[in-house]
């Protein structure tokens, strides 16, 4: 029995021992409601500078595409002056001259671009029963083309521009009407059809002379006086008049909205 109880004693010590140094141990905490503030706040402030680089890498991408616009179609009009010996008119027929002919197509300054853009069966699709190529016919002038749309114009939406009479037209850039168009020498439109060769019709020649340019595609002050389809215009327009009223409304008054950045 005594040495049962010397045993028992024994482990009661060493279990006594023991016992001290547990009491000393750190026990667990958790955040502070300060430390948890601080915390959320870095992250804030590296999510706010991650989403503003994001932002400005994602905008400098839409400018470079948006000037890869403009220069495609840039080299789309010297291929076709290459081609046919003129720049395509700010609306009519083309090839010139400006008279119907099985064959020839009906439209504005876009739509006659589109066979040297690689939009050749977009082309193939405006021929009508009649023989000619015309932008309306199953309705090519609201076909949405990329290279025709800058990725940073808001007005834009799946792809095609729509006016506030709901029209829907499939391109956003403008163009200098005094390049499209005959203009006298205080800029006035005197007659929608004029085809331009690019040399001797450039007098201050081709670098220095603005011909298309970024622009909103789409107004959103209902009361501004919007202009045609860049592509497209009914061949039942009675008279220049009414084309000149609304051509310089796309061509001449709306470039002033947006710009090349």
């Amino acid at each position: 029995m005594a040495v049962l109880t010397v045993r028992s004693d024994s482990r009661a010590c060493r279990e006594t021992e023991k016992s001290p140094k547990s009491a000393f141990l750190p026990a667990p905490r958790g955040f502070t409601l300060i430390e948890l503030l601080v915390v959320i706040a870095i992250i804030g402030v590296v999510v706010g500078l991650l989403l503003s680089a994001i932002q400005k890498a994602r905008e400098a991408a839409n400018r470079i595409q948006c000037a890869n616009n403009l220069r495609q179609m840039g080299i789309a009009g010297h291929n076709c002056a290459s081609a046919v010996g003129f720049e395509p008119p700010g609306l009519g027929w083309f090839p010139p001259p400006n008279t119907p002919a099985p064959g020839k197509s009906y439209g504005m300054y876009y739509f006659h671009l589109l066979p040297y853009l690689e939009q050749d069966n977009l082309h193939t699709s405006s021929l009508g029963s009649d023989g000619f190529y015309d932008a309306y016919n199953n309705g090519v002038y609201s076909k949405p083309i990329k290279t025709y749309v800058c990725p940073s114009d808001p007005t834009v939406k799946d792809g095609v521009v729509t006016l506030n009479d709901g029209t829907e037209w499939g391109a956003c850039y403008g163009g200098n009407a005094q390049t499209g168009f005959l203009c006298n020498p205080s800029g006035v439109i005197v007659n929608t059809y004029y085809v331009r060769r690019l040399g001797s019709d450039v007098p201050d020649g081709t670098s220095n002379t603005l011909h298309l340019l970024d622009k909103y595609g789409h107004c959103t002050n209902a009361s501004y006086p919007e202009g045609w389809q860049p592509m497209g215009l009914p061949r039942a327009i009675p008279n220049d008049a009414a084309v000149t009223r609304g051509v310089r409304g796309f061509g001449l008054e709306q470039l002033l909205h947006r710009p090349l950045l």
